[in-house]
């Protein structure tokens, strides 16, 4: 029988190894982090992990090579995104090699070529009555996402965007009821809440307040014969509700 200072030493270590466990430190955590970027077949391209910081001088961009294990400095963010920016007001998209900024207010967008390491000049892609919008890497194209105020209220619209005219083409609006289902209240501000996040076909459209549980809907962009585009729109909250967009 095990004396009761051995009993506490056993349960002491006990409760060591849970901890490591459940938090690793920070050498595992790169350890695990260096072992699965090292099983990775990649390519000779650039692999990237962007997050966009809260800073005034000048925005630098940095690129991770996983083969080497190095980051490389990028040209730093134009000028223009440096004044009234911040991470919660630029939005980020990878389409065909080439890294996107997109100012979510002013509507300011950038691109870096990964493969030749050259930024694009800083082009303006603002639909009418726009208030805000995100910029969506789909499986076959460059889709702008935003709120617009008109003179009928407001409307969520999407945007097929030209990856080298910048220029914008609709494709759909969300039904107006939808729209309004996520959210509660009908005050002028009530939209702010409004993310979205892209996947393959799919743009999630969802209301990030905590309170409201995250009501979602789904857009889903499907190519008809001719080249159009369609979009089917669904609710991941509820009975499954299905509307066809126009």
């Amino acid at each position: 029988m095990p004396s009761e200072s051995e009993a506490e030493e056993e349960e002491e270590e006990e409760d060591e190894d849970y901890s490591k466990q459940q938090y690793p430190s920070a050498d595992d955590k790169y350890k695990n982090l260096e072992d699965r970027l090292a099983a990775m077949e990649v390519q000779r391209v650039p692999r990237f992990i962007s997050n966009l910081v809260d800073i005034e001088d000048r925005l630098d961009v940095e690129i991770y090579d996983p083969l080497l294990g190095s980051w490389d400095l990028a040209p730093p963010l134009p000028a223009d995104f440096r004044s009234g920016n911040s991470s919660s007001s630029l939005f980020s998209a990878l389409f065909e090699g080439k890294f996107y900024v997109f100012g979510i207010y002013s509507c300011f967008v950038s691109s870096f070529d990964l493969k030749l390491g050259v930024r694009s000049d800083v082009r303006v892609v603002r639909p009418s009555g726009v208030v805000f919008s995100f910029l969506i890497s789909c499986r076959e194209s460059l889709v702008l996402a935003g709120v617009c105020n008109s003179s009928s209220g407001s409307s969520f619209t999407l945007w097929e965007v030209d990856e080298m005219s910048m220029e914008i083409c609709e494709i759909s609006v969300m039904p107006h009821d939808f729209l309004c289902g996520l959210f509660d209240g009908d005050e002028d501000d009530r939209f702010s809440s409004l993310k979205c996040v892209g996947l393959g076909d799919l743009i999630y459209v969802f209301n990030e307040d905590y309170h409201r549980m995250y009501p979602t809907c789904v857009c889903e962009i499907r190519r008809c014969h001719g080249g159009e585009k369609s979009v089917s729109l669904y609710s991941i909250l509820g009975e499954g509700q299905h509307h066809g967009l126009h």
